[in-house]
């Protein structure tokens, strides 16, 4: 199907047909007034302009939207389909002589009508990015109230040195702090004990794919749950059912049930459209039924990477669904978490909180994954913090900073908490007690982004009847921010400089006597 011409500055819809195995589209972009561009795979638009650019999505990774815009954030072209759980691919290649972009896009086969949009109304770019995933088609989970509790989690704190001790300890002191869900995470289903370091990397995935409780570190793994709900906490386990390892009882016996490759860091994937892929789901059932967790991470479901050439997410999506549809018939109530790559319209129905991706020590990258989850999902999912975990010796205005950062949605931790400092618990018991108090803005809010260049200048929360809630990066736009601000609201500054206002309260200093005359860095105020 080729496009003459495009309606400027309208919305304009197509239905695509079907021809030669696939829906396709063809038609050109005027490049007048485009600078920038933004796909999935960026947190803020890049301003510059690429001869080629393609996006390719599928149900396990990224969404088919891109969109084009100029220096003032306006709109000039925003393309996007409605098919998300088939392979989608856009292709924009610069037309020279006739000064265009001109686009391919195109799907795979679906049972639904594929709607084409392309925005031409000159509105910010968030805006038109939000109305065009707004009207997508599909359902939200119903998203229990636990899955917006503060969460502890032992990854990065203890890697696979997990054990049922330590997590007990750790759990007390994070369920003293505030803390409401807690996720053993990878080593809890093999006995060795072991960090991740450059050493270690390489075979790290080699006993998992059998998915059955160590004994070792666990030996009474029921009661130990029953303590950590004592103390007030959900319990979640991590698992990755598309990774098998080498060691696994799974590869000794089923290898045919793998997809063809080498072993990456020990493992290979699980092929889900394979007969065997069903004992994988039968696998997590009877983790769900023979314990009493209340929930799974789900990790890497985007292993198996989409391709135009070779398609997989059909087999991919049916073995999420089956997935979902076991931990549901197990846990109606289930807590099910998926990490930021596939936190997409598209995979909405099966998870109740979306992680950011890994960034240990890196707060800035941290705000900058959940800005960008955000602009995939929307409001009314949680969005969980990486979690936060700082390096020994590290200032306690950064460690503040952490905090900061995380409270673009759900803090989650993963410090040894038996090792802190006072000072170090003093800064995590404010923020977390400040999370808990504007917990309702958090549930029914709306978040607005400002970007500016390539991270995030500014996020403000508002919601009716309660004060909004800003975290500040950059303080150029202090003005610009408190002009969209009132009396009672709340300013975090996420910034490394302090922040001069007049008339606010300060609440939070991370250092004392810091900040005198304005919010200090990693500090709070209210207006």
């Amino acid at each position: 199907m080729h496009i003459d011409s495009l309606a400027p500055s309208s919305l304009n819809r197509f239905t695509l047909p079907q021809e030669e195995g696939r829906h396709g589209a063809t038609f050109s972009l005027p490049l007048a007034d485009l600078q920038g561009h933004w796909t999935p795979r960026y947190a803020w638009p890049q301003f510059f302009l690429p001869w080629n650019l393609t996006v390719e999505a599928s149900a396990q990774s990224d969404y088919p939207v891109l969109v084009f815009v100029n220096t003032q954030g306006i709109c000039r072209g925003l393309v996007g389909l409605s098919q998300l759980k088939r392979e989608s691919r856009l292709v924009a290649k610069m037309n020279q002589e006739k000064g265009t972009y001109d686009i391919t896009v195109e799907t795979l086969p679906s049972a639904e009508p594929v709607e084409l949009v392309v925005d031409c109304r000159p509105i910010p770019w968030m805006e038109a990015l939000n109305q065009w995933r707004n009207g997508l088609t599909g359902s939200r989970p119903m998203v229990p109230q636990e899955a917006w509790h503060p969460v502890f989690c032992t990854w990065y704190a203890v890697h696979g040195a997990v054990e049922e001790q330590w997590v007990e300890e750790n759990a007390r002191l994070g369920a003293d702090l505030g803390m409401g869900t807690l996720i053993v995470d990878d080593g809890w289903c093999y006995d060795e004990a072991k960090r991740v370091s450059p050493d270690t990397i390489g075979d790290w995935y080699e006993h998992v794919g059998d998915w059955e409780l160590s004994s070792r570190k666990f030996p009474d793994f029921s009661r130990h749950v029953e303590r950590i709900h004592h103390m007030g906490m959900k319990y979640l386990l991590w698992v990755a059912p598309f990774l098998v390892g080498r060691k696994s009882r799974h590869f000794r016996e089923m290898p045919q049930s793998l997809l063809p490759g080498e072993f990456h860091e020990g493992y290979r994937l699980l092929n889900p459209a394979s007969p065997q892929a069903d004992v994988m789901l039968q696998r997590m059932g009877r983790l769900l039924r023979q314990t009493p967790i209340d929930g799974l991470k789900v990790d890497f479901l985007d292993q198996i990477e989409p391709s135009w050439e070779n398609p997989t997410s059909d087999h991919v999506l049916s073995f999420v669904e089956r997935l979902h549809q076991t931990i549901l018939q197990e846990r109606p109530q289930a807590l099910v978490e998926f990490r930021q790559s596939y936190a997409t319209p598209g995979m909405l129905p099966y998870a109740t909180q979306f992680r950011a991706g890994d960034v240990p020590f890196d707060f800035l990258a941290n705000f900058r994954n959940m800005s960008l989850i955000r602009l995939a999902i929307g409001e009314g999912t949680p969005v969980h913090a990486d979690p936060v975990y700082w390096a020994p010796g590290e200032s306690l205005t950064n460690i503040s900073r952490h905090l900061v950062a995380s409270l673009l949605g759900v803090p989650m931790l993963s410090m040894d908490l038996t090792k802190l400092s006072s000072q170090e618990r003093e800064i995590m018991a404010f923020w977390l007690e400040f999370y808990r108090q504007n917990l309702t803005t958090y549930q029914r809010g709306r978040w607005s982004l400002r970007p500016l260049g390539s991270q995030a200048g500014y996020a403000l929360l508002t919601a009716q009847d309660a004060p909004s809630l800003a975290i500040l990066q950059e303080p150029a736009l202090l003005p610009e921010l408190l002009d969209q601000m009132q009396k009672g609201d709340f300013l975090l500054n996420l910034s490394g400089s302090p922040l001069p206002i007049s008339g606010g309260e300060i609440l939070f200093r991370p250092e004392p006597g810091m900040g005198q005359g304005g919010v200090p860095a990693g500090g709070a105020a209210r207006l």
